[in-house]
């Protein structure tokens, strides 16, 4: 648990202090985005890179290291054919080339696909978001970060597909596309961008999106069926002993459903808002969505789809608390702060505030 305070404190700061850097030496009334520099956007996710490398368990992390180094398979050829015949092959072939220039290492295993998990996170986050700081504190106490400590392969795949935000916001289909495809090489979840990026341009709160969330709420109604056919899709993508079901998942579909409901409630204030707001402002909506129906539906695997979405919400929460003139509204700014301080502190009370490091000889197991 302590470990991920210590991620909390020590990122916020780091984000301050390369938010103050970059804002003495730039007019950000002229261009209030981004907020910060690049390489204050990656060194202010320093702490979260080096635990990740660090940890020696954490849920999943001794299956992909253990999976790492029972395989021999080095050299670019190797991982051409792994890209290209096998099952995950992105994932598999990514193995294979850090195997062939730092061989079973795990240390350095676990910092290569961290880095390349987080940086679709950190170019997101700096280029679109209107509080650099205040987004990486949305984004820990959410516990998104935890996803480069435990699916893996996911979290890469969403990182493509975060790493292709310009193509998704601007419409360059074929690009998008072409990133999905890849990102499908890794984690076949990603699927669920597909549909997305065709309705996630609409105006927020406008007819066709009421139409698709009454969708979803019509199929809850379905719940045997709709529950059966879920788990199989599931199944089929990895989340077979996924779940999200009791309480902490019931607190969790409250807390979520909460953004997009204050977001609604800010909707004339966000009328004029930029283009890349309003889509993160929709997908905020789906995010509430997938927690909803992932805990109504008893456990169903989708809400581990949320990563995909959720850092879109990082990015509208930190605009919508800012007034009409761009000045942060003080009240709803510090509700908000205390109240995802609260979501995760409470978080950490089950498997994801354990954390195990051998070498810093940290032991940290479930409260």
């Amino acid at each position: 648990m302590y470990v991920h305070i210590i991620i909390l404190i020590s990122t916020v700061l780091l984000a301050s202090f390369s938010m103050s850097q970059y804002a003495s030496s730039h007019d950000l009334t002229q261009s209030p985005i981004p907020t910060v520099s690049k390489f204050g956007a990656f060194a202010s996710f320093a702490v979260i890179i080096f635990f990740a490398m660090k940890r020696t368990d954490y849920i999943d992390t001794s299956s992909y290291v253990g999976a790492y180094l029972s395989s021999s398979e080095t050299g670019i050829g190797s991982a051409v054919n792994a890209f290209f015949n096998a099952e995950h092959g992105g994932f598999i072939a990514t193995e294979t080339i850090i195997r062939t220039f730092f061989g079973n290492n795990s240390e350095m295993y676990l910092l290569v696909m961290a880095l390349i998990g987080y940086w679709g996170f950190i170019s997101l986050f700096r280029k679109y978001s209107v509080d650099y700081r205040l987004t990486l504190y949305f984004f820990i106490t959410t516990q998104d970060y935890t996803s480069a400590f435990n699916a893996m392969r996911q979290v890469i795949a969403v990182s493509i597909m975060l790493s292709a935000s310009d193509a998704f916001i601007k419409r360059k289909l074929l690009k998008f596309l072409l990133l999905l495809g890849l990102s499908f090489t890794f984690h076949p979840s990603a699927i669920v961008w597909l549909p997305v990026y065709f309705f996630a341009h609409e105006k927020p709160w406008s007819k066709k999106m009421v139409i698709f969330f009454l969708g979803i709420a019509f199929a809850i109604f379905f719940t045997d069926t709709f529950t059966n056919f879920l788990s199989d899709v599931g199944d089929s993508l990895g989340y077979k002993n996924v779940t999200y079901g009791g309480n902490m998942g019931i607190m969790r579909a409250l807390f979520f459903a909460a953004m997009p409901v204050f977001l609604f409630l800010k909707r004339n204030e966000l009328e004029d808002a930029p283009e890349f707001i309003k889509i993160s402002i929709n997908l905020s909506a789906v995010t509430a969505s997938m927690c909803i129906l992932a805990t109504l539906t008893s456990g169903i695997t989708i809400g581990r789809m949320m990563t995909y979405f959720n850092a879109y919400n990082c990015i509208a929460l930190p605009y919508a608390l800012k007034d009409r003139n761009g000045q942060d509204n003080s009240m709803y700014r510090i509700i908000f702060i205390l109240a995802y301080l609260y979501f995760f502190y409470i978080s950490l009370q089950g498997n994801a505030g354990m954390y195990v490091s051998s070498s810093l000889g940290i032991y940290e197991y479930n409260l």
